[in-house]
């Protein structure tokens, strides 16, 4: 299935181009920003210029760490190319007991799921983040 032409079409409109707009509107507003930022591309993204994107955001951003990951497409947070939590304690060197280099089942990249693991509370992909993120189901993965 496609995603219809109207949803597209708004997509494009709305997020992409006003977005892009309203971003290149407040570049002068990026320098002054004196927090840490990553910024992700994947290596092979044909949907935008992702890497000359994160190129010209990390001149802009003076304290941002660039990673590309390798072989990804548009989507490059998405599967086992990249392991985001672990990729964030490396950039931003985190006070964390936690890994800083891919889990060893996502990096073989096999399996039903490609290398990512079984959500812990079973439920399907694609579920409301606010469900998904509720108090309870985070107790629950922390317990």
């Amino acid at each position: 299935k496609f995603m219809p032409q109207d949803t597209l079409r708004h997509r494009l409109e709305e997020w992409l181009t006003k977005g892009c707009q309203s971003i290149s509107q407040r570049e002068a507003d990026l320098v002054k920003i004196d927090v840490p930022f990553l910024i992700v591309a994947g290596e092979f993204d044909k949907t935008l210029p992702s890497i000359e994107e994160a190129d010209r955001l990390s001149k802009l951003l003076k304290k941002s760490t660039v990673h590309i990951v390798d072989g990804a497409g548009h989507g490059s947070t998405s599967g086992s190319r990249v392991d985001l939590a672990a990729l964030m304690r490396d950039a931003f060197d985190l006070n964390s007991d936690g890994r800083r280099q891919m889990k060893e089942t996502a990096a073989g990249n096999e399996g039903t799921y490609f290398g990512l693991e079984d959500r812990y509370d079973g439920a399907s992909i694609g579920l409301s983040p606010l469900l998904y993120w509720s108090k309870e189901y985070y107790l629950k993965s922390t317990a």
